[in-house]
């Protein structure tokens, strides 16, 4: 009787120990909330600034909100660079078509792309018209 009950204690606590959880060896270990916004209004054709650069800090970025007073296709995308033109720019989005009945809405709470430190952000419209409204979503430190 008492081997059974000492075999039953040792299953028990077999079966009931909780292991330690997988360390996060893959990707960043915790993920960086957007907690800064700004706005951006686009009248004409070209590039305009959209989150200035500040030296020693990157941008994490987490999406738009991109609306147009205009029915003619407006095309935007992003892109980053130096200085107030994002001069040597890359683009880290593709041209997004956008209307005044089409806006264009990608957002998420956390960071998806880092943008490297002291880069500025801006947005590329092209379109016969233009009249682009948008607030970007990011982190910056």
């Amino acid at each position: 009787m008492r081997s059974i009950k000492l075999l039953l204690a040792l299953l028990y606590l077999c079966l009931s120990s909780v292991g330690a959880p997988a360390e996060n060896v893959i990707g960043p270990t915790n993920m960086i909330l957007c907690n800064k916004s700004a706005s951006v209004t686009v009248g004409s054709a070209g590039t305009a600034q959209a989150i200035p650069g500040v030296a020693g800090q990157a941008i994490q970025f987490c999406g738009w909100e991109v609306t147009s007073a205009q029915s003619a296709v407006s095309t935007f995308q992003f892109e980053y660079g130096t200085g107030v033109s994002c001069t040597t720019p890359t683009t880290f989005t593709p041209p997004l078509n956008i209307t005044s009945t089409a806006p264009s809405v990608d957002r998420l709470n956390t960071a998806w792309v880092s943008i490297p430190t002291a880069a500025t952000i801006c947005m590329v419209t092209t379109g016969g018209t233009v009249g682009i409204a948008a607030v970007l979503y990011y982190s910056q430190f």
